[in-house]
């Protein structure tokens, strides 16, 4: 891989399904060395999600359980990040 986002942090919503697609954006990202933060609804799951994406990629990441439907949920992941 070429490593292309190295050195960057990348944030995705919607990752803590392990067949989802904000999955596979995060681990094409986390592939190319990118640090992971992953929003999602579910606490237990996000959080998974991250522990998962770090161990097989060697990145690091953050899980943050968000509905990004409510503008708080939002401004209160970008403060953490």
């Amino acid at each position: 891989m070429s490593k292309q986002f190295e050195g960057k942090v990348a944030l995705v919503t919607g990752a803590a399904s392990p067949r989802g697609l904000g999955r596979a954006i995060a681990n094409t990202i986390a592939k190319e060395g990118g640090d992971i933060v992953v929003v999602d609804l579910n606490k237990e799951h996000i959080e998974q999600a991250a522990a998962d994406i770090a161990k097989e990629f060697g990145v690091k990441t953050l899980g943050i359980p968000c509905n990004v439907t409510k503008p708080d949920d939002c401004d209160a992941v970008i403060a953490g990040v």
